[in-house]
């Protein structure tokens, strides 16, 4: 599912389209401001968002297996919700 996806079916319920695209917007909005500030975003019922941050490391790269030093990574993780899968 995608994002037009969510907007059609909540486009459903609510009698413009364009109510369904502004609310979408502001909750996807809302969830990217979160995780830009650093704070995990639980959705009950649903997960967990959170940024984890990696230190810098030495990796080897596969083409050349030189070691290169790479720096500080940042990765978005999810953790769905213990009801999610029931």
């Amino acid at each position: 599912m995608n994002k037009k996806q969510i907007i059609d079916n909540i486009s459903n319920i609510l009698p413009k389209e364009s109510d369904s695209q502004m609310i979408v917007d502001r909750v996807f909005d809302l969830i990217k401001d979160s995780l830009k500030k650093g704070e995990k975003v639980v959705i009950s019922g649903f997960g967990t968002f959170k940024v984890v941050e990696h230190l810098p490391a030495l990796r080897r790269n596969p083409r050349t297996n030189q070691k290169v030093m790479v720096g500080p990574l940042k990765k978005l993780r999810f953790k769905p919700s213990r009801r999610f899968f029931k």
